[in-house]
């Protein structure tokens, strides 16, 4: 009986362990259906989808910034990796000791209005390239020059006929 009841205690313990360490007393994470923001200690912010926040190295995918458009204080919302010369792979990881803070952003602040519209812009180019490379093969055999096309199917002899 005592047996029994050491390894319930040392389970019981163990799921607490768990339990603390993946919730640490019981802070909220980030909300799944929203962009969060990521200020480093260098100043930088980053924008994504935030994982892993109790963990050595927390990491962001979908991964966006913001980049100066002009004097004025306007900001354009950048998808990582796209401007970038070695277009680094769509996840960042950080070291949690250099992150001052991360919170969910705000659905209709202008930064998830713009992260919106990039992905739109994204989503609508990418299925005009779909439809352009599925429509060029049937366009390249119907667009055979004149001098290729088969004479017995020429307008000229098919004018001389009439």
């Amino acid at each position: 009986m005592v047996r029994n009841g050491f390894v319930i205690l040392v389970l019981v313990l163990a799921f607490a362990g768990l339990l603390w360490n993946t919730y640490e007393f019981g802070q909220p994470g980030p909300d799944p259906k929203l962009y969060q923001v990521v200020l480093l200690r260098n100043d930088q912010a980053f924008y994504g989808k935030l994982h892993n926040i109790h963990g050595d190295y927390p990491y962001l995918t979908d991964v966006y910034y913001l980049k100066p458009q002009s004097e004025q204080a306007k900001f354009t919302v950048v998808k990582r990796g796209i401007d970038e010369l070695h277009q680094p792979t769509d996840s960042l990881f950080f070291s949690r000791e250099n992150i001052l803070y991360w919170e969910n952003v705000g659905p209709d602040s202008l930064v998830a209005k713009g992260i919106r519209a990039d992905r739109g812009y994204r989503a609508n180019q990418a299925l005009n390239q779909q439809i352009g490379q599925n429509r060029a093969p049937a366009a390249m055999q119907n667009a055979q020059p004149a001098a290729m096309q088969n004479p017995s199917q020429s307008p000229a002899k098919d004018a001389k006929k009439k």
